[in-house]
């Protein structure tokens, strides 16, 4: 697997941490007002817990919004982000929930480990420099979900 741009991510993570909050603070309740973005969710929910409810990975998952919307559908959703401003913010926001600092370009999860893969925007894989290295780490996961 084709390792990312330490260079890039650092400066990624950088600027993430320092807007973490303010970022935080601005989508808060941007799914109450979005019915278009639930929906998917919904959606993807549904096709996760027809496939067996296996954890799900919200992959890029800031400050967690989305990560807890997936876990009020009834998912076992945990978020993972490359800044740890955004991690500290998503623990604090939702204690419950489990947040943890990764990129997503390295990371390579047994593909029967989980139920499903959200990417929380598209912005998430263009973070990593090359958005086919990054679905390409999870194809069986996004097969999984949608079988």
């Amino acid at each position: 697997m084709l390792m990312p741009d330490e260079g890039f991510l650092a400066a990624t993570r950088a600027s993430y941490d320092v807007m973490a909050v303010e970022y935080a603070e601005k989508v808060d309740s941007d799914l109450d007002v979005k019915p278009l973005d639930r929906a998917p969710l919904a959606a993807f929910a549904e096709l996760t817990q027809a496939s067996g409810n296996g954890p799900v990975a919200d992959l890029g998952c800031g400050p967690g919004q989305v990560t807890a919307a997936l876990h009020r559908l009834g998912l076992n959703a945990f978020g993972i982000d490359p800044s740890p401003g955004m991690i500290v913010v998503a623990r604090r926001t939702y204690p419950d929930l489990s947040f943890e600092v990764g990129s997503m370009p390295a990371l390579d999860p047994p593909q029967a480990s989980l139920g499903g893969c959200s990417l929380t925007t598209r912005s998430s894989t263009s973070h990593g420099n090359d958005e086919r290295r990054c679905s390409s780490s999870f194809t069986g996961c996004w097969h999984r979900v949608g079988s």
